[in-house]
């Protein structure tokens, strides 16, 4: 009986190993998810930003350019 007994127990604790290893799956499933997640959003972010780079970029040219054409008007 006493056998039985330790056996019934060795059988819960395995039992909640199992139900702990599941949880932890999971859980490592959706950070995995989460991860994915933030990369894209990190590189969305990175591609608005070089984006906004070259349009900055691009009005100092023009502006450059509308200065040097003025600069020689006024000569």
């Amino acid at each position: 009986m006493k056998q039985i007994k330790e056996k019934d127990i060795q059988i819960n604790r395995l039992h909640d190993l199992i139900e702990n290893n599941k949880i932890l799956i999971k859980n490592s499933q959706e950070r995995e998810k989460e991860q994915v997640s933030l990369e894209n959003h990190f590189k969305d972010i990175d591609k608005k930003l070089l984006e906004i780079r070259d349009k900055n970029k691009s009005r100092k040219e023009k502006k450059r350019r509308s200065n040097v054409f003025k600069r020689i008007l006024k000569r």
